[in-house]
């Protein structure tokens, strides 16, 4: 047995860890860990070491946090023992990882800045006459920044540092740039840009947040970055940013964080430079320094344009074949002083005209070199599949306009790894799982958005209800850890107070978790939907998108660090509970949560069920976090919040749990329809799913639920989408599934494939919007954990194996790569048989559900007959072949 593919787990790259690195590895051969050994060295010489576990016995491969005293912009070497099940050791071969700066006394760099809102450009000119053996800078720009040195970007980050609220956490990247370095000047240039941390926008382009809230967290933009030079002779140097730094303007004229940017190239003059003025207490940003450890946004892929057209005079669509979040480049040659304008969207007229959902566009100004100029912005992305020039000619002997050559489309994401496959016989799903997964990549940046097109915002309910959508094709674990930071951060703290600006007149205090994070806005206004600014599933994150990390990854740690922050918020919610009589001027003993969105997006004319959503996910939220307890070993806290969620779950089932009169079934009416027993199926899926219905009426609340769903069409929002498959998977009708996503009209999923559509929208309409929302793409958890039968509750120490073939499948190859190694399921039907290859990885144990194909039925394992089980049992470390066959 051999550990293998050693990393540090709480960074996405091995540079800028910081104090009590989390260590994880995969594992080869043998069957099982007994125990382990971590040596960490500060060089490769295995002499030379500077901590040491010992022997330690235990199975865990991952999440282990090693508490070590490490120096900052440090190189250290690490190494892997493994003793197998038969006390036999082998070690991995050594790995490595940089150190960022992590105690605040070590920052000796002081914040500069031109003294504008404008971007600028930061220089520094430094002089190296020997030999380099180690070289790093820490750095940070807000807005944003872009790092070049000699002319040469550094690293394939976009976008950095991550967004947060700047109030209280600013991030710095780390780099190494030794092979930036050359012997003589080198000059470092820094562009930084607003970004979020100082909001810009010009000729009414948009910005969503600036009438909601949204405020600046600095007065100009600014720069901090500390480089380390170490010589060969043993000699270093610190270079930082003070008043010896030269500042002067950019060519970037305007950067809004919403998709807008004007770069003037012919800005052959840009000023003399100035030195740079250092920002004094008042000034500087307000937040803690802390290393981005989440991963970096970077291009992904380069779209061509595969289509142009002119629907009107001077005006040149061009086709990029792919709807996206990206930078969008121009290649074009013109006159100096010229310039052309930059207009992306999403979708297109009946006419073929360009359909703006917003006011966002850029503009370039060339330079006028003779050649073509070739351009993209640098710091504001937007969405688009269609790009619309105006301005510029296609007819080269047109002089008196500049030629556009060609656009491209640099298509952004999180750096994220993919871990995910999923093919199968029909392609009508690959269709679906294709333009979901492309808006799950177009939504992952530094948060995960809810549109790339018109908001950016980090709405939370999508980090937990399409938590493991997301989780199955991407590691996210320090992206969501991440967005558990921000989330914590957005909390109320315990003297702020709020109050709507509405009849409702919601009020807001200590506890609250906001419906976004970071706060880039504040909604406080209820437009007659609810409250869009306490929503008991958006704030209900900071539970039950932790719990979605417990389950892919095995993380406790950020169960520890919610845990604070999730009792808050539960004693925030349980106090509007039992307050449910005064808030809204009712009598009797119904307790209702009651203040939010309900089951937001809802398709047709019905209420959005706010009682039952809301209390029901206080429900959930009470039994979430007694698992948190459990886990975490916290016993009194366990039995504290199994009490309440009793007696909130009996409040909710004598109030919601009626019998319909019509047919005699109990069911869940949806509460905030009077006129009529209404039978709402999200009502029915979400009690279903968590075990909420009283035993003897769970019978005949499923009949209800499966009578509301006999049209095989799905009628809900984006909150009870997602239960409505996981409890029609629960009660093995995955048949009615597949019908539903394949319906002809709306709702369905195959209506966007067959209308065209490269991203999924974000409503269940031809007309919605964005064309590029992921919050309704729970249909993507199906294909992994029904269809490929691939789950995990633990952290994939113990696997589920249960994959099904549904409506005229003939076969399925799905693939997962957990955190303890690869989960492949391969499944095939012939005429007289069903083949099934499974892979497990070493270290873990499965349970392997085969699905009831034939019957009566053979079944061999690896070429030998076994008995007929509901269940198999298995080893991980090998490959499993069942056979099953008519007797």
């Amino acid at each position: 047995m051999k550990a293998i593919n050693l990393k540090v787990q709480n960074f996405y790259e091995q540079i800028g860890i910081d104090c009590n690195p989390i260590f994880m590895w995969e594992l080869k051969e043998d069957l099982f860990q007994l125990a382990y050994k971590i040596i960490i060295l500060d060089n490769k010489l295995e002499n030379n070491i500077l901590f040491d576990t010992g022997k330690v016995i235990s199975g865990e491969q991952n999440n282990i946090e090693v508490n070590i005293n490490l120096k900052s912009h440090t190189k250290y070497y690490y190494k892997v023992g493994v003793w197998n099940e038969n006390n036999i050791l082998n070690w991995s071969d050594t790995a490595e990882f940089i150190t960022g700066i992590f105690r605040s006394e070590d920052w000796r760099a002081e914040w500069i800045s031109k003294g504008t809102t404008k971007p600028f450009y930061a220089l520094k000119e430094i002089k190296i006459e020997e030999d380099i053996s180690e070289a790093y800078i820490s750095i940070s720009g807000l807005g944003q920044f872009k790092l070049a040195i000699n002319g040469e970007k550094v690293g394939n980050h976009e976008l950095d540092p991550g967004w947060t609220d700047y109030n209280k956490q600013i991030q710095y990247v780390t780099f190494d740039v030794k092979d930036y370095l050359k012997m003589g000047t080198n000059q470092f240039l820094v562009e930084i840009a607003n970004g979020w941390y100082l909001g810009d926008t010009s000729e009414g382009r948009h910005f969503y947040t600036l009438d909601k809230g949204y405020k600046t967290f600095g007065s100009q933009l600014c720069l901090l970055a500390q480089i380390h030079i170490k010589f060969s002779d043993g000699r270093e140097e610190i270079i930082i940013t003070n008043d010896s730094w030269k500042t002067t303007q950019s060519e970037t004229t305007l950067s809004n964080v919403y998709g807008s940017e004007d770069y003037d190239a012919s800005l052959s003059e840009l000023g003399q430079p100035i030195l740079a003025e250092i920002l004094q207490d008042d000034k500087k940003p307000k937040g803690k320094l802390t290393s981005q450890t989440h991963p970096p946004v970077i291009v992904k892929k380069v779209y061509d344009t595969v289509k142009i057209t002119e629907p009107e005079k001077g005006k040149y669509i061009f086709d990029l074949g792919q709807n996206m979040s990206g930078f969008f480049e121009v290649h074009v040659k013109g006159e100096k002083g010229s310039k052309i304008k930059i207009i992306p969207v999403e979708k297109l007229t009946p006419q073929g005209k360009i359909d703006k959902t917003v006011e966002t566009w850029s503009t370039y100004t060339l330079r006028g070199t003779g050649g073509i100029e070739v351009w993209k912005p640098s710091f504001s992305y937007a969405a688009g599949r269609y790009v619309q020039i105006e301005g510029a000619t296609r007819r080269i002997e047109d002089k008196s306009k500049p030629y556009i050559a060609d656009v491209k489309g640099h298509f952004i994401t999180s750096a994220s790894e993919d871990v995910g496959t999923f093919k199968c016989s029909d392609k009508r799903y690959e269709d679906i799982f294709s333009i979901i997964l492309k808006s799950i990549e177009s939504n992952l940046n530094h948060v995960h958005s809810d549109c790339p097109t018109i908001e950016k915002l980090g709405w939370m309910e999508p980090s937990h209800l399409m938590a493991a959508s997301v989780m199955y094709n991407k590691n996210v674990d320090q992206l969501w850890g991440k967005i558990a930071r921000d989330i914590r951060e957005a909390q109320y703290g315990e003297e702020e107070y709020d109050t709507d600006s509405s009849k409702a007149a919601h009020e807001y205090g200590p506890g609250l978790i906001p419906s976004i994070a970071p706060r880039y806005a504040k909604f406080l206004k209820d437009w007659g939907d609810g409250s869009f600014w306490d929503i008991t599933p958006w704030g209900s994150s900071i539970l039950l998108a932790a719990f979605e990390q417990y389950r892919f990854y095995g993380n406790k740690k950020v169960l520890k660090e919610n845990y604070n922050s999730a009792k808050k918020y539960l004693a925030y919610l349980k106090d509007k509970y039992d307050n449910y009589n005064s808030i809204y001027n009712k009598q009797g003993e119904e307790r209702f949560l009651c203040h939010g969105l309900g089951d937001w997006g809802m398709y047709g004319g019905f209420g959005e069920s706010r009682e039952n959503t809301e209390t029901a996910f206080f429900y959930v939220d009470l039994i979430t976090m007694a698992k948190f307890s459990e886990v975490l070993g916290y016993k009194l806290d366990i039995e504290f919040y199994e009490k309440i969620a009793k007696e909130v779950l009996e409040n909710y089932n004598k109030a919601l749990l009626v019998k319909d009169p019509a047919t005699g079934q109990w069911c869940y009416k949806a509460y905030d329809i009077k006129d009529k027993l209404t039978i709402m199926q999200a009502n029915q899926a979400i009690p279903l799913h968590y075990n909420m219905v009283p035993e003897d009426k769970l019978e005949s609340v499923k009949k209800a639920f499966f009578d509301s769903v006999k049209e095989h069409q799905f009628i809900s929002g984006e909150i009870g989408l997602r239960y409505i498959f996981l409890t029609l998977a629960k009660y093995d009708h995955n048949d009615i599934v597949h019908d539903m996503i394949m319906q002809p009209k709306h709702p369905s999923y195959i209506r966007f494939v067959e209308q065209g559509e490269t991203t999924l929208p974000e409503f269940w309409s031809d007309t919605a919007r964005s064309r590029n929302h992921d919050m309704m793409g729970h249909i993507m958890e199906w294909f992994y954990s029904e269809i490929g039968g691939i789950s995990s509750e633990d952290g994939y120490k113990n696997i589920r194996i249960a994959p099904h073939l549904t409506s005229g499948l003939t076969w399925v190859n799905c693939s997962y790569k957990g955190i303890t190694g690869d989960v492949k399921v391969n499944t095939k039907l012939l005429k007289d048989k069903l083949l099934i290859e499974v892979t497990i990885p070493v270290n873990t144990t499965a349970k392997i559900y085969l699905p009831k194909i034939f019957d009566p039925m053979k079944i061999f394992c690896n070429g030998e007959e076994v008995h007929n089980s509901r269940y198999y049992e298995v080893y991980g470390g090998f490959i499993y072949n069942f056979e099953i066959s008519v007797r």
